[in-house]
């Protein structure tokens, strides 16, 4: 199998996807910095999978001990972050944690500014 995907010039990566779609609420900003959105109104997916990946793919690249986290955004398709180890802070599960974060905090926050 692994010899079969290489010739073909195609590679195995663990691959963890997610997503996150906010609405963008038509409302007036809270005082407490809420945005009004529920749980309900956003959608999320999420699929880890081991999966072949030929040369076009942003985390072909990646090798060894490297960790890597790709964004795909509207205006810049893919945005890819990459580490040269696996240490502790420096993971593609950091790095996830650290957008899911950010995606929370704009979710409540910054839709309300």
């Amino acid at each position: 199998m692994v010899k079969e995907a290489s010739g073909k010039g195609l590679r195995h990566r663990p691959v963890a996807s997610a997503s996150l779609e906010v609405p963008t609420p038509q409302l007036p900003p809270a005082a407490d910095g809420n945005s009004g959105l529920s749980a309900d109104e956003w959608s999320s997916t999420r699929s880890p999978a081991v999966q072949l990946v030929d040369p076009e793919h942003p985390l072909y690249g990646v090798v060894g001990t490297t960790s890597a986290l790709s964004i795909w955004t509207k205006y810049r398709h893919y945005v890819t972050v990459s580490g040269p180890v696996a240490a502790m802070r420096l993971t593609a599960s950091n790095l996830m944690e650290d957008y899911a974060v950010w995606m929370h905090a704009y979710g409540r926050a910054a839709l309300a500014a």
